[in-house]
């Protein structure tokens, strides 16, 4: 037995109901953690120029906690200015109380300014949204604490008058993770969150998670009690020639990667054999003291969830 933690990612627009639920039902089955999801408004595939059919993220995991008995559900990562933070605090407790503790929350401070313009929502400076976030994870915890019945706030922000939030949630404490990675951004995390999520590369992970526990010792916090999570695509290739090709093919086809060599995007992402994979996640974990992963799941042969599950998770410790 380990002590980690398998996520799954899900974001498929085209997919149907019936499809969705088939795979949540294979994700439960197999044994995974949870099902996790961006909080975005808009599509990523410039394709359909923004027109694919994003759900709302709150809205499809609620739904695929509903779907399923033992799966847990988060998002990577809320965003904060999408939601006041009363009603997400609302929000929370009543989606933990009815899932019986099921719901993590994962929240960030928000970056994608098209999104913001296109559903109204003002788009303040990096300074400012990073100062919406600390106040919004006060009422946060102040609205989940058990022992606050009605509480008054006065921020810079937000105004709360004889604010109530009942029921409270099943889980107390309530762990709240921020998800992020410029160095501010990382500092604050250290000092208010209950853990720190970030990813894609790796290298970069690395350094981040690094700066994240200089800032916790720097403070005295007790680091065990800080949950360190990673986000990001995990791909099983056949053999080192398939996986090559591959990080060509995605140089020819992205400029932020016309400048890097195959052998570096291989380094710099989960991508491997199984027995490579096996070995690079393993080095991860004993480099970072990270134990709690939400992989986006491709495998070039066979079925992606069922092969990292089998042949990969049961040698990583």
């Amino acid at each position: 037995m380990t002590n980690l933690t398998w996520g799954v990612y899900l974001r498929e627009p085209t997919w149907s109901v019936k499809q969705l639920e088939d795979f949540v039902d294979k994700v439960e089955q197999l044994g995974y953690h949870g099902i996790y999801t961006n909080d975005h408004l808009i599509g990523f595939d410039e394709t359909v120029n923004g027109k694919a059919p994003y759900l709302e993220a709150w809205t499809f995991m609620t739904a695929v906690l509903m779907w399923t008995k033992r799966l847990h559900t988060g998002h990577t990562v809320l965003c904060q200015s999408f939601r006041n933070p009363a009603l997400l605090a609302k929000m929370t407790a009543s989606l933990d109380f009815l899932s019986s503790g099921r719901f993590e929350l994962f929240l960030g401070a928000g970056w994608k300014e098209d999104e913001y313009l296109a559903y109204g929502y003002d788009f303040p400076s990096h300074g400012v949204r990073l100062r919406q976030l600390e106040e919004y994870m006060t009422i946060i915890r102040h609205s989940l604490d058990p022992s606050l019945d009605e509480w008054d706030f006065k921020g810079e922000f937000w105004s709360l008058k004889k604010h109530r939030n009942f029921p409270k949630p099943k889980t107390w404490p309530f762990p709240i993770h921020l998800g992020g990675s410029g160095p501010r951004f990382i500092k604050m995390a250290a000092r208010i969150a209950d853990g720190f999520n970030t990813g894609h590369d790796i290298i970069e992970a690395k350094r981040k998670f690094d700066l994240f526990d200089q800032h916790v010792r720097a403070l005295d916090h007790d680091s065990s009690q800080k949950i360190k999570s990673y986000f990001g695509g995990l791909r099983i290739f056949r053999d080192e020639n398939e996986m090559t090709q591959a990080a060509k093919d995605l140089i020819s086809k992205n400029k932020s990667f016309q400048e890097k060599k195959p052998s570096e995007i291989i380094e710099r992402f989960f991508w491997g054999t199984p027995e490579m994979l096996v070995e690079k996640l393993q080095q991860f974990i004993d480099d970072t003291g990270v134990k709690y992963f939400i992989f986006s799941y491709r495998s070039t042969s066979g079925d992606a969830l069922t092969r990292f599950w089998d042949e990969i998770r049961p040698h990583v410790r």
